[in-house]
């Protein structure tokens, strides 16, 4: 009788992990930025940060800059180092995002999301971490902080490089 119990163990833990690969949301955390303000024509350094489980595949990651009527004024999608399907614990990187020289003042809130681009780009829903937000007309999209574009910002972290 004692191979029974095994049995069911092993059948409880197998489908754990299976329900861990299938169907598993990662939580987005808000992003940390270099600096809270920059200038139209320099840079940012954006740190993304996730609470990650492994996912069934991989997903690409987009990135909205928002301006307040809703408009997208910037859009960094790209790949997360490492890929969705085997990323697991605490996942942060960093990515520099550059202001076109045009970009009005303002406040812009940042957005991001996941989809499948094998897929006809079908949005992932996501886990949102405290201090994260899903946006009011999309609900795939979460808001992760927001950046001040300021043309009397003087001088940038992004300028040192």
């Amino acid at each position: 009788m004692m191979h029974h119990r095994w049995i069911r163990m092993a059948a409880c833990l197998g489908l754990t992990l299976f329900a861990q690969c299938v169907g598993a949301q990662p939580t987005v955390l808000p992003c940390k930025l270099s600096q809270p303000s920059c200038r139209p024509g320099f840079g940012v350094y954006l740190t993304y940060r996730w609470d990650a489980v492994p996912m069934d595949r991989d997903f690409k990651v987009f990135v909205h800059m928002r301006a307040a009527d809703g408009r997208i004024v910037l859009q960094d999608d790209h790949t997360p180092p490492g890929g969705t399907a085997v990323w697991s614990g605490r996942i942060e990187y960093e990515r520099t995002i550059v202001l076109p020289p045009t970009m009005p003042d303002g406040e812009y809130d940042i957005m991001l999301g996941m989809y499948d681009p094998r897929n006809g780009g079908g949005r992932q829903p996501l886990t949102a971490g405290p201090g994260v937000a899903s946006g009011k007309s999309d609900p795939a999209a979460y808001k992760v902080g927001v950046l001040n574009v300021d043309a009397r910002q003087v001088g940038s972290k992004f300028d040192q490089i």
